[in-house]
């Protein structure tokens, strides 16, 4: 019998709360230049916009990022609320992962259940996918604790399921 392994698996809050002031910023000053345009808006230098289409784009930009400053707002609080959902445990028969971004909810993968394995790395960041009878979950890095965690995670994973074809991507 092997131990079970917990660790922490969340939003970094720190990264969030300092995302939220730029990205509202953002739509501040798309909205200011919504209100204060007097001439066109040329994109890719293929893209021509007049006084009144530049308006509309810019006004567009600056409800996107107010939408995004929102969806951050509401991702740290509900991370700040999630309590022990923010735990992903694994265990001799299984792993418990805690899923979602503005609502967690903890879902439970038997090793037996896993049907395919994918390690994948964008952009820097490193990604477990796996594939199980009832879905699919990404293990991502950058929600854990640090590297060593995430790798004593998948090693465990890949430990108790040697029924597994690896793909390596």
């Amino acid at each position: 019998m092997a131990d079970t392994l917990e660790y922490s698996y969340k939003v970094n809050v720190k990264k969030m709360g300092l995302l939220i002031p730029v990205i509202a910023g953002l739509a501040l000053f798309m909205a200011h230049l919504g209100m204060t345009n007097d001439r066109g808006l040329i994109l890719f230098h293929a893209i021509h916009l007049d006084v009144e289409d530049a308006k509309i784009f810019y006004w567009c930009m600056s409800a996107i990022l107010g939408l995004a400053a929102g969806a951050c707002i509401v991702a740290v609080i509900t991370q700040l609320n999630a309590g022990d959902a923010t735990v992903l445990r694994v265990a001799d028969d299984g792993f418990t992962i805690p899923v979602g971004f503005f609502e967690k909810r903890m879902e439970f993968v038997r090793f037996s259940d896993i049907t395919k394995l994918t390690m994948m790395s964008v952009n820097g960041q490193n990604y477990l996918v796996i594939r199980h009878m009832g879905g699919k979950i990404s293990l991502q890095q950058q929600a854990m604790e640090n590297a060593a965690a995430y790798d004593a995670v998948t090693s465990a994973i890949y430990a108790r399921s040697p029924h597994l074809v690896v793909d390596k991507t």
